[in-house]
């Protein structure tokens, strides 16, 4: 699955150069299934003419929906396919966008997962507009593991009324969420600091924050700020791209140097590690520094003594002496896989978490998300 951001601004968009210019938040997946439709859908999709297959709504505000006036000519088809809550079409049609002949509008029922071009999508009802209760609730999208939510009210998600909601994002692969503020607290948004502990006790990680308003700094202050609280969250810009793995991956193995580079050059078969995790049959990415090198599939794992070790060493190359020095007596689990995939360039990687302390030369990390290559 390929994720491009369109936009990560709020919706009065801020002006500014590269990272720092943030036009109405949306996103297009594998460019065909857009996510919110803005005023400014004829720059955002200026690269993607006849290309748009589907389009989820969250709500019915303008900076949401107004750019399905403006759709037309990025469609694949005559018409579109446009899901969203009643209401907010019944918002569409009266008072926001009306009734274009290209639009199909499909209403789609809170939390129930239906099929959109072979993606799982189901729709999580949430609080935003506090001052205008008619737009509410809007429509949180889950997308095969992806999570967009635009807007939401701060006062709402820290109450036990989002608790399903967080529990969804928990288990997601990349959270996309409302920042709009950074100092200060705005009615139907979220302070990214004031959230972001609400986050890390529900266990909410790989997080990319959206529209960012102008009580936040420039881009890289920013990032820097957040990284300081959280290494999983991220701050989304304009042009951004990820990608996630068809093979549904979340976790990766991480390899000291200069085993990562020994793999790429196709050097190894093999890793070890001083405790057993059930891998068998799962794949990884090689992830080495802050790159992924990577795809393996695990498929042997077995317990194997210091002989063993050496016998082996024509797999994994460790040397005996660095055995000593990482793991002395301390058992040793040899793990076997098949190289599903070499990156011809290595693809930088979201920070991680460690399940368990870094030790020898290979640690289990959760929740890889790589980059797109050509992001800086």
């Amino acid at each position: 699955m390929k994720i491009q951001v369109l936009g990560s601004g709020p919706t009065e968009y801020i002006t500014g150069k590269g990272k720092n210019r943030r036009l109405n938040s949306s996103i297009l997946i594998d460019d065909k299934l857009l996510v919110d439709c803005t005023p400014f859908v004829e720059e955002q999709l200026k690269h993607h003419k006849n290309k748009i297959e589907a389009i989820l709504i969250s709500h019915a505000h303008a900076d949401a929906c107004l750019g399905l006036k403006k759709i037309k000519s990025f469609l694949k088809n005559a018409t579109v396919p446009v899901y969203a809550f009643a209401h907010t079409i019944h918002l569409m049609k009266t008072i926001r966008v009306g009734e274009p002949e290209y639009v199909n509008y499909i209403e789609i029922k809170p939390n129930k997962m239906q099929n959109i071009l072979g993606y799982d999508v189901t729709a999580i009802p949430a609080k935003h507009s506090v001052l205008q209760p008619k737009f509410d609730p809007v429509a949180v999208y889950a997308i095969d593991g992806v999570v967009w939510a635009e807007d939401i009210d701060q006062d709402y998600f820290v109450s036990d009324k989002a608790n399903e909601l967080k529990k969804i994002m928990s288990k997601a692969k990349v959270v996309f969420l409302d920042g709009a503020m950074c100092k200060g607290k705005l009615k139907g948004h979220m302070n990214i600091f004031d959230v972001m502990p609400h986050l890390q006790k529900n266990k909410i990680r790989n997080v990319f924050w959206i529209q960012i308003g102008r009580t936040c700094p420039a881009h890289d202050k920013l990032l820097q700020q957040v990284k300081q609280l959280s290494p999983t969250h991220n701050v989304a810009y304009d042009g951004m791209v990820l990608k996630l793995s068809k093979h549904k991956i979340t976790q990766g193995v991480y390899l000291v140097q200069p085993y990562g580079e020994k793999f790429q050059k196709r050097e190894i078969t093999a890793f070890v590690k001083s405790k057993y995790y059930n891998l068998k049959n799962k794949y990884l990415f090689v992830c080495s520094g802050k790159n992924a090198y990577g795809i393996i599939k695990v498929n042997t794992i077995m317990q194997i003594t210091p002989y063993e070790f050496a016998k082996l060493s024509c797999r994994h190359k460790i040397h005996n002496i660095q055995r000593k020095i990482w793991w002395g007596d301390r058992n040793l689990y040899y793990y076997e896989f098949e190289t599903i995939k070499v990156f011809e360039q290595p693809i930088k990687y979201i920070e991680h978490n460690w399940r368990g302390k870094p030790f020898g030369q290979s640690n289990i990390i959760e929740n890889v998300v790589l980059y797109d290559k050509n992001n800086s």
